[in-house]
């Protein structure tokens, strides 16, 4: 994807590999999946901003 090519409302997803599990409420909580240690698993949403990383 080109640089500048992702604005507010576009879908993004990003793959990320699973290392703990925590019961923190800012943890990822999907009951219904049996994710393990190693595992990969997809994020998706939508872009609410777009911004120099710091």
């Amino acid at each position: 994807m080109a640089k500048g090519s992702i604005n507010i409302g576009d879908e993004a997803a990003i793959t990320a590999k699973v290392r703990r599990r925590y019961g923190q409420p800012h943890s990822i909580v999907d009951r219904t999946s049996k994710v393990t240690h190693g595992q990969e698993i997809e994020l998706r949403g939508d872009v609410t901003g777009v911004g120099k990383a710091r």
